[in-house]
């Protein structure tokens, strides 16, 4: 079962207790109240940290290779205008500047801003 650290919202590298495919997750039978809501609280942190696992993936193909957003389009489906984004606000919040309890959306308001402003509005 994957668990996610509280305090540093971190998934703990476990697999979770069910099958994950592109259409469905199909869960064991037997799983206890707590195992299944604990299942829960994964999937909702990891559909939360998509965007900014897509966004920092982007940005590393750019470092790496030289790609813009022709593989990123071909690999998730997302649009030009998504694929972009994402990638815009990874580099303009860094990792360290990111906050837990604040969607992507919320930082993508906040990423352009100046840096006095945008520490503002993530520590609402």
């Amino acid at each position: 079962m994957t668990l996610v650290n509280s305090d540093t919202g971190e998934l703990v590298s476990t697999p979770l207790a069910g099958q994950l495919s592109v259409t469905g997750y199909e869960l064991p039978e037997g799983l206890s109240y707590d195992e299944w809501a604990a299942e829960g609280v994964v999937l909702l942190s990891m559909a939360r940290s998509c965007m900014w696992w897509v966004g920092d993936w982007i940005r590393y193909g750019e470092r790496r290779y030289g790609e813009k957003y022709a593989q990123a389009i071909d690999a998730t489906g997302y649009s030009y205008s998504t694929v972009s984004k994402a990638a815009w606000v990874c580099g303009r919040i860094p990792p360290e500047d990111r906050r837990i309890g604040l969607d992507f959306g919320h930082h993508a308001k906040a990423a352009g801003l100046d840096p006095c402003s945008r520490e503002q509005i993530l520590n609402v």
